[in-house]
């Protein structure tokens, strides 16, 4: 008896053609991109054990959420940054698993916030570890496995297939250390590349070394589809250093003036809300800054429907 109830909100979720794994994003598997029911169908074939989905886990480097249900267990899965979260939990002899931390709090009737969970989000900006800001909402953390043994009494565990350990590297002299960085970020933005297949790359570019650098070298490489924009009060020095930017690099740039009575419009917008509690998985604080800006490209049309988001401050994983 498979007791677990799942529910996914995103529509990009595909199965492979047996239907039994569910998988969101993508992944590239052993150095080539499987795309929705390609991994799907990677994680069908394998043993459905966790030591099996470790083993393939850990040949596995991208955005996505696999999910995979037998008659005895169910196996969820997310990517070493958590990218896509996945949250759980239990009331009684059924579990709950969704990327909706919304409708897991619903289905195992949470009411009220966990004491010190609270005061650790209103002191960080979120919750740390496997817990949110609810006593039986609980979230995958990066790079982990859960396992849930079905039955009368389900047996939850979690394994954490990836984790990020830190290792003093031999040092080479000043010279052989530039052209090692330079190789190694030329190839993870060819990968990019690779991965977006030719639709639309927007930047969200500052005067910031991170931005700058993706930027540089998605046209160094040669990738056409890239947009940048920037934001704020008019003048301000972050975009004057983005618009120089992308004039010197010949690309299309886009400024989103910020004011009171537009984000004052906009924040009572039920758009807003939907936002803020998906962002937020009842689990961390959500990032708004951009989310006006990025509003206001989408309703005119100017960033495509199915574009690539590339922050630069995804470089802070290495800073």
């Amino acid at each position: 008896m498979n007791n677990v109830v799942t529910y996914w909100s995103n529509r990009g979720w595909e199965s492979d053609p047996a239907e039994q794994v569910m998988v969101h994003g993508s992944a590239f598997h052993s150095g080539q991109l499987l795309r929705g029911r390609q991994l799907a169908t990677v994680f069908s074939e394998a043993n459905p054990s966790p030591e099996t989905w470790q083993d393939v886990l850990s040949h596995c480097n991208g955005f996505f959420a696999i999910a995979r249900h037998t008659p005895t267990a169910t196996l969820v899965a997310v990517d070493r940054v958590r990218s896509i979260p996945v949250f759980y939990g239990q009331q009684g002899g059924t579990v709950f698993v969704s990327d909706d931390a919304e409708w897991v709090r619903q289905s195992v009737g949470d009411t009220e916030m966990e004491p010190l969970a609270r005061e650790e989000f209103q002191l960080a900006g979120y919750v740390t570890g496997s817990d949110t800001l609810y006593p039986n909402v609980k979230q995958l953390q990066a790079g982990e496995l859960l396992h849930i043994v079905t039955g009368e009494e389900p047996k939850l565990a979690t394994h954490r297939w990836y984790r990020f350990t830190h290792s003093e590297p031999e040092y080479w002299d000043e010279g052989e250390l530039r052209d090692d960085l330079d190789k190694s970020t030329e190839s993870s933005v060819r990968r990019l590349a690779e991965y977006a297949a030719g639709r639309q790359i927007v930047i969200p570019l500052s005067g910031g070394y991170d931005s700058r650098l993706i930027t540089l070298l998605l046209k160094r490489i040669g990738y056409d589809n890239v947009l940048t924009f920037s934001y704020g009060v008019p003048g301000n020095k972050e975009s004057e250093y983005s618009r120089q930017v992308a004039e010197a690099l010949s690309l299309p740039w886009h400024f989103v003036e910020y004011n009171a009575t537009k984000w004052r419009e906009a924040w009572q917008t039920d758009e807003r809300l939907a936002y803020q509690r998906w962002a937020s998985g009842w689990a961390s604080l959500p990032y708004v800054q951009d989310w006006l800006a990025v509003r206001e490209l989408k309703a005119n049309g100017i960033v495509a429907a199915d574009a690539v988001f590339c922050p630069g401050h995804s470089g802070d994983f290495i800073s």
